[in-house]
């Protein structure tokens, strides 16, 4: 095995494994809540998941529009499908914290890549 195969499968299963850990989230999404904070630590989730994940993807070498679709399209699928349970909804403010996150991520990417 040569060492830019190592890398690239080393890569691969990079992004295989920030994909499977992102799995549990669709499950996790769904589930019954009724929970009301003052705080909106809801919010604080997204914002961290997806900054989280984002840039494991980044540092993966994953490509920053791809990153931003594949996240933001899971984001929006996700919240898009509580509307369909009967007992969860839709919230525009859960993708506009997903988005932040992401575009954070972007950023705090690019400024370390930049000092480099």
């Amino acid at each position: 095995m040569t060492k830019n195969t190592f890398k690239t499968n080393l890569k691969r299963n990079f992004v295989l494994l920030a994909y499977l850990a992102l799995s549990p989230i669709f499950f996790i999404r769904f589930a019954p809540s009724n929970h009301i904070s003052a705080i909106p630590l809801d919010k604080v989730f997204h914002y961290c998941y997806y900054l989280f994940f984002a840039l494991w993807l980044l540092w993966a070498k994953t490509k920053a529009q791809s990153t931003f679709l594949v996240l933001f399209i899971m984001g929006f699928a996700i919240e898009g499908l509580q509307e369909l349970t009967g007992y969860r909804s839709y919230e525009l403010i859960d993708l506009m914290a997903n988005t932040a996150g992401i575009f954070s991520a972007i950023v705090i990417f690019k400024l370390k890549n930049h000092r480099d």
